[in-house]
């Protein structure tokens, strides 16, 4: 069944939810599709332990609540993300247009972050 299920741009989950919570969720998606970008919502003082999100293998996006209709649609759009490649000089229009998934987008940073590092460019 799990082969048929078309996956999402983006699953956005409650941490705490009844009877099972957000986390729990989440690893059930990733055994499906384990390249599906999740937004884990909770409150700060909810405990969410880093090390499982570590354990899924996979990023799970935290968004603080409460939290505006700006703050979600930045992370949807991966607005930091767009705003670090511009600090590191990319030219982010050609980036926008690509029309990367989040992951890729995420890989991308990785990669020009270890360039910059390395001195392999200004």
């Amino acid at each position: 069944m799990a082969e048929h299920i078309q996956p999402f741009d983006l699953v956005v989950l409650d941490h705490k939810m009844p009877e099972i919570n957000g986390m729990e969720v989440a690893k059930e998606i990733l055994i499906m599709n384990p390249r599906q970008r999740i937004i884990l919502a909770k409150y700060v003082d909810e405990e969410v332990s880093i090390e499982s999100i570590n354990q899924m293998r996979q990023v799970v996006e935290l968004l603080q609540k409460p939290f505006g209709e700006d703050s979600l649609i930045d992370t949807i759009e991966d607005k930091e993300i767009y705003s670090e490649l511009q600090t590191l000089n990319v030219k982010t229009e050609y980036i926008k247009a690509a029309n990367f998934r989040h992951e890729q987008l995420k890989h991308l940073i990785e990669i020009l972050r270890n360039l910059q590092l390395y001195h392999l460019f200004d």
